[in-house]
């Protein structure tokens, strides 16, 4: 049998007698090499998910270099935990040495933000759910609430990307050159030296971008999704149109968003970086 082992004294020996209890018999489809890093990726996974803290259903994880060795076993154990993932790619395509991923995560960031997002929430209930058959659901109410939920997140991932990305333009260069002198990889330079000082710094722009997911949620209304927008049209529609119903639907998103607007204004203030 091909095994793997780790945490066992003696792994650079030639010979070694391990008890069964501590191998891991390898798949077929597996190769040693990638065993090997498998293996201690997942130690690390397992600290920060088991050990560092322990991870439960319901909680929100944030995964740097979701697309890494790590971040790929961090997302799975994460999920199959019951906690929502979220990782960051795009931004992490932008910054990347790589030509190719560079120009993927540019004409995203490019297409998506530049593209109205009506035109993107008619074009996804009209020309993918009616023309091509794509559907998340036979229910029209369900299928027009998921592709609203789809096209949101694709359209406001852009913005967030390039906040990220101002925030790691604010990271000096030496330190990424730093990173790279004491041998850490790209991936490892990211999200053990760049990211962390880069969310410091992007704080004020994430939260004006979840603001703006709030607010243009109303949005969502032009393909028949019930909220708030879609609510004071049938009001409005039915007893007609008031001041005073205008005013309480403005004070709504003011309850809203003008917490999550002074937490974020002094939340990057504590974490602002001084230089």
């Amino acid at each position: 049998d091909r095994v793997s082992h780790c945490m066992v004294l003696g792994s650079y020996a030639e010979k070694r007698l391990i008890a069964a209890d501590r191998l891991i018999r390898l798949p077929d489809a597996i190769s040693e090499e990638t065993a090997a890093a498998v293996t201690l990726q997942g130690l690390t996974a397992h600290y920060l998910v088991r050990l560092l803290h322990q991870v439960k259903a319901g909680e929100s994880v944030l995964v740097q270099a979701a697309a890494g060795g790590v971040g790929l076993l961090l997302c799975q154990w994460c999920k199959h935990l019951g906690a929502t993932v979220i990782g960051t790619i795009v931004a992490i395509m932008r910054v990347s040495p790589v030509a190719v991923l560079r120009g993927l995560g540019t004409s995203y960031v490019n297409i998506f933000r530049n593209t109205p997002l009506t035109v993107l929430l008619v074009m996804s209930v009209l020309g993918l759910a009616f023309i091509l058959g794509l559907s998340f659901s036979d229910d029209f109410a369900r299928n027009a609430y998921w592709w609203a939920v789809a096209m949101l997140s694709l359209y406001h991932a852009a913005f967030i990307c390039e906040a990220l990305r101002s925030g790691i333009n604010t990271v000096p260069a030496g330190q990424a050159e730093a990173a790279r002198s004491i041998g850490l990889t790209f991936s490892q330079s990211l999200s053990q030296v760049l990211l962390p000082q880069a969310f410091r710094g992007a704080v004020a722009p994430l939260v004006s971008t979840y603001i703006a997911l709030i607010k243009n949620t109303t949005v969502a209304a032009v393909i028949g999704v019930t909220d708030i927008a879609g609510l004071l049209q049938e009001i409005t529609e039915n007893e007609g149109a008031q001041l005073g119903i205008f005013f309480m639907v403005a004070m709504v998103f003011v309850v809203l968003t003008l917490p999550l607007g002074v937490f974020g204004t002094s939340l990057s203030r504590r974490l602002a970086v001084k230089r």
